[in-house]
């Protein structure tokens, strides 16, 4: 990512390492950092945004030793009043951990990696210090390339694809808005391994509070949310309209139900194991959403801002190419939306 630093990290001015003792690690598991079994797990947040810091500031808020990294208006806040969440009528503020522009070079127990796509591969050689043949290395990201571009440059093994269940936001520098009832991280090892780190990570998660389940097809679980994921951002961006009025309009429901199919017959092309009955589960989970829903990459065309389309919509177009597939939609929405992908700059 343009920017990112590996200088030194100066400590937020509330912040403290109170490394309270957090049970339940596997037993004989020595973490990455070289705390013994039993004791708080070193977090690094690596793009501490709606969904990395909300994940962050639930492990410090269970005591866990909390690095976020984040930029501008949204650091500087956490620095002077810590990160506040709000979820609800619930709302707290945590202030025991470190807020900085850059990871340091401490090895991590896990790093959750939350920057946008088109940053991972800056954000991979950023990270490269706190990495350690111990360290989980978690990505968060939509779509189903995040953990393949950070394993090009960090140790073999370390990185682990993850998918996440959640809505959340920042609303205001230094203040993160959950809107979801559930906030669930899936993840696994593409090959189906499990390690004690996923295990003691899974652990700690569920006691701070939120669900980390360990997904023994991590693949198809990544390819099931980016489905619903590219056709819908497909047809939200190019009709302009959040979710509600694609369901509740015929010809474009249809249309999404059309951009599904085509993304699931690319997915089973490739011998990507689905549901039979994905795309009805997908779309009733559609007509439930909240009408005002917007994806994220509809927000970032709105407002002017760099787009995910080369590594969501064209990564589905080439992966239809690959298996010999043809996408026309996400091969039309592809092209309609290139000169808005740096932003309102064409080109």
């Amino acid at each position: 990512m343009p920017g990112w630093t590996n200088t030194p990290p100066a400590r937020a001015r509330s912040a403290t390492r109170n490394g309270r003792p957090c049970s339940g690690w596997p037993t004989g598991w020595r973490l990455a950092s070289g705390i013994e079994r039993g004791h708080a797990m070193k977090i690094v947040v690596f793009g501490a945004g709606g969904i990395g810091g909300y994940f962050g500031a639930m492990m410090a808020r269970a005591s866990h030793d909390v690095t976020l990294v984040c930029r501008g208006a949204h650091l500087d806040a956490i620095r002077k009043h810590g990160l506040r969440i709000r979820h609800g009528k619930d709302e707290f503020t945590v202030s025991n951990l470190l807020a900085t522009d850059a990871p340091g070079a401490e090895l991590a127990d896990v790093v959750i990696c939350g920057v946008k796509l088109y940053d991972l591969q800056d954000a991979a050689q950023a990270i490269r210090p706190v990495v350690g043949p111990g360290t989980l290395v978690v990505t968060t990201q939509n779509g189903i390339v995040a953990h393949r571009i950070l394993a090009e440059h960090l140790a073999r093994g370390s990185v682990c694809p993850g998918t996440v269940l959640l809505s959340s936001h920042i609303v205001a520098p230094g203040v993160i808005e959950r809107k979801t009832p559930t906030a669930t991280l899936t993840l696994g090892d593409p090959d189906g391994k499990v390690s004690p780190a996923m295990l003691a990570f899974q652990r700690a998660g569920r006691e701070a509070g939120f669900s980390v389940e360990l997904s023994a097809d991590i693949v198809s679980e990544l390819w099931q949310k980016f489905i619903m994921l590219a056709a819908t951002a497909a047809l939200c961006c190019l009709s302009r309209q959040p979710v509600g009025p694609i369901t509740g309009d015929a010809r474009l429901r249809e249309q999404l139900e059309r951009a599904m199919r085509e993304a699931a017959s690319v997915a089973r092309a490739l011998a990507i194991p689905l549901p039979p009955d994905l795309i009805e589960k997908a779309m009733r989970f559609t007509d439930r959403a909240n009408p005002d829903a917007k994806v994220s990459m509809l927000e970032d065309l709105e407002a002017g801002r760099r787009l995910e389309v080369e590594w969501i919509i064209g990564e589905l177009c080439s992966q239809g190419r690959r298996a010999g597939v043809p996408t026309p939609i996400a091969d039309l929405a592809l092209a309609c939306l290139g000169p808005y992908r740096n932003g309102n700059r064409r080109g």
